[in-house]
């Protein structure tokens, strides 16, 4: 049966619409048979080569990587900034850190509610890639960290307005 009876039977399988497509592309893309050996020549080549690799071939590649690993690591270690290291979550994957824990939780309020409980009104979140944020949850030292760092948290004027707006909106429906 051809592909174009399969397809205007709708009970044929997938499989074979792509078994029928994979010949296809076969037969018009090496439709000369010494472009199809040669290119199974070079994937035989390929594949017997790395049957073969010994210990030196390996060593020869990891060597090199494993020392840039290694002083990539000293280079990050040597410019890290030494601060007071705070009480937080233990990290559950390198990766993600806790971010997973968080984001698969029902509530992320409750998760961070608990460990303000558990580690204080200051503690530090372990997220991607091995960094960590500072959570702070006491408003006096959220509006010191904001007076003091003017760099991180810049406000536009006009995000100034849109709040101002919001909130005096918000206070007259609340006073009514």
């Amino acid at each position: 049966m051809s592909a174009i009876a399969l397809t205007k039977d709708g009970h044929y399988h997938a499989r074979t619409k792509h078994i029928d497509i994979r010949y296809h592309y076969i037969r018009n893309n090496f439709y000369d048979a010494s472009e199809l050996a040669r290119s199974m020549e070079a994937w035989t080549q390929v594949t017997q080569r790395l049957r073969t690799l010994t210990l030196d071939d390996v060593a020869l590649v990891a060597l090199p990587v494993s020392v840039a690993f290694v002083f990539v690591r000293l280079l990050k270690a040597a410019h890290k900034r030494r601060t007071t290291h705070l009480k937080g979550p233990a990290r559950t994957s390198y990766l993600f850190g806790v971010t997973k824990d968080i984001f698969t939780a029902p509530d992320i309020g409750v998760v961070y509610k608990n460990w303000e409980k558990l580690y204080g009104p200051v503690y530090e979140v372990p997220v991607l890639m091995g960094n960590k944020v500072v959570v702070l949850c006491d408003p006096k030292a959220v509006a010191h960290s904001y007076a003091k760092d003017t760099f991180a948290y810049q406000q536009p004027a006009a995000m100034k307005s849109f709040i101002v707006g919001i909130v005096s909106k918000l206070s007259c429906h609340l006073a009514i």
